[in-house]
């Protein structure tokens, strides 16, 4: 009998075990097809309502970045300034490597510390270039637009990581954008469509143009291209009369953001610890943007300081002669900061031989300070940048102040002249030194500046900008 009731026992032990197993195997399917089903609705809402026009630069490059994994030997990273301002194609040819602009627009450091990481876990890479950008690097407090940033900072991130593939590097980059307030608009991408839930006939556009056949390859952005290698082609020239630039910065002593700072240092770290020679450098813009910043320097001196700490180099293309880089022509550029295929052309092949040298081989192309490139300049009038009056009295706020963007404090005179769409031409002021003047944000048409040298009356200069 006992051991009748002990084989009975057993049986029902494992009658009890197989129940368990089958319990605990149904338990994990339903949580499989649970996470299944949930990635489905996610795929179909995201299919729905997220635009092909949202994020269109990070997806190309990402495609085409894994597209080339194990055969990049020379990254670069950083914001839009990069993909327009070099061409990879020109450096391949030159020394016989893989180069590939690994950027994106408004690239910040945290990105560009985890895209770094992602390039590295698929190629062997012989060196990294890593672009800054003042604007997406700068404290909030210097910005006009303190909020518009951050939520740019949210947005290119999140464009970003929408186009990785999987993985713990991609969890971290996600992680890093925001705190959890923003975790459903990081991970769930068609959670930042709340405003379209209802638009229906956009829902249908949306789907309508991602049915066609490698919609996620298109590339459409007016006057650019898309030629591969992280490249971004554009024809376009800037005009001489768009000479006029919002001021949104106005800098002050040690400006780099905490954060953009941290990463900087995570990048240089994880270069230094992997033996990847890393290169910092700024791309080149129209003279008219940087003196619209004011105090440009002491993000200058920030990054040297920073790069000296590291023994890395540090080249800011903005200081470098006009007789060794005349870059400053309209011609030359597809707006006031990003250069065109000419420009390009141009720069690229400046910037491999700088970046190919030694530190001290290139010292006789730079300006030590942007100062100095000012001063040792001829005299110039590069454009207007303007901002809104600091008086919100009595109407103030409908008026641009405007500034006379050029290269003199002093010893130059300025002639201002509006000659509204409707209405006849006056006088703002005759020759003066004052570069400042006001006009009502109601107001369009050209403004004519005449400038001279005050010890040359006779020899006068004469640019018209629209406003």
């Amino acid at each position: 009998m006992g051991n009748g009731y002990g084989k009975d026992k057993c049986i029902v032990n494992m009658q009890k075990t197989e129940k368990q197993k089958f319990q605990y195997f149904k338990r994990i399917v339903g949580i499989a097809t649970g996470i299944v089903v949930f990635g489905v609705i996610v795929y179909i809402l995201n299919f729905m309502y997220v635009s092909p026009d949202d994020g269109a630069e990070s997806r190309v490059i990402l495609r085409d970045f894994y597209e080339q994994q194990g055969e990049i030997d020379y990254l670069y990273l950083g914001s839009s300034h990069v993909y327009m301002d070099i061409d990879p194609f020109y450096l391949n040819d030159m020394d016989g490597g893989c180069h590939f602009n690994l950027a994106t627009p408004s690239q910040f450091k945290n990105g560009t510390f985890y895209l770094l990481k992602e390039a590295d876990r698929y190629n062997d890479l012989s060196h990294v270039y890593i672009e800054l950008y003042y604007y997406s690097n700068v404290k909030t407090e210097y910005l006009d637009s303190p909020t518009e940033r951050i939520d740019l900072q949210y947005y290119r991130n999140w464009q970003n990581t929408d186009n990785m593939r999987f993985s713990l590097n991609k969890l971290a980059y996600m992680f890093s954008i925001a705190g959890s307030e923003k975790y459903v608009d990081i991970f769930f991408p068609f959670s930042r469509y709340r405003t379209r839930l209802n638009d229906w006939e956009y829902v249908k556009q949306n789907m309508e143009r991602k049915q066609k056949i490698d919609w996620q390859d298109q590339y459409s952005r007016e006057y650019r291209e898309y030629r591969g290698n992280g490249y971004i082609y554009s024809d376009h020239e800037f005009a001489d009369s768009s000479r006029r630039v919002l001021q949104r910065t106005v800098l002050k002593e040690s400006p780099l953001e905490e954060d953009s700072e941290k990463y900087l240092r995570c990048i240089l770290d994880y270069c230094e610890k992997k033996s990847i020679p890393v290169t910092l450098f700024v791309s080149p813009m129209m003279d008219l943007q940087l003196i619209s910043v004011e105090q440009y320097d002491y993000y200058v001196d920030q990054i040297k300081a920073i790069a000296e700490e590291y023994g890395v180099a540090f080249y800011d293309f903005n200081l470098v002669k006009e007789e060794y880089l005349p870059i400053q022509q309209g011609k030359y550029f597809f707006d006031v900061q990003h250069l065109n295929h000419l420009g390009a052309e141009l720069f690229t092949p400046f910037f491999g031989k700088v970046v190919s040298r030694e530190i001290a081989e290139n010292e006789k192309y730079f300006y030590y300070s942007y100062a100095e490139k000012l001063r040792e300049t001829a005299p110039a009038v590069y454009g207007i940048y303007y901002r809104n009056s600091a008086d919100v009295s009595d109407g103030a706020d409908s008026k641009w102040v405007m500034q006379i963007a050029s290269n003199r404090d002093s010893d130059m005179e300025y002639r201002v002249v509006l000659v509204p769409e409707n209405g006849a031409s006056y006088v703002v002021q005759n020759f003066s030194e004052n570069k400042t003047f006001t006009i009502s944000k109601e107001e369009h048409g050209v403004c004519k500046i005449e400038s001279r040298k005050k010890e040359a009356p006779e020899e006068v200069s004469l640019i018209k900008i629209e406003y």
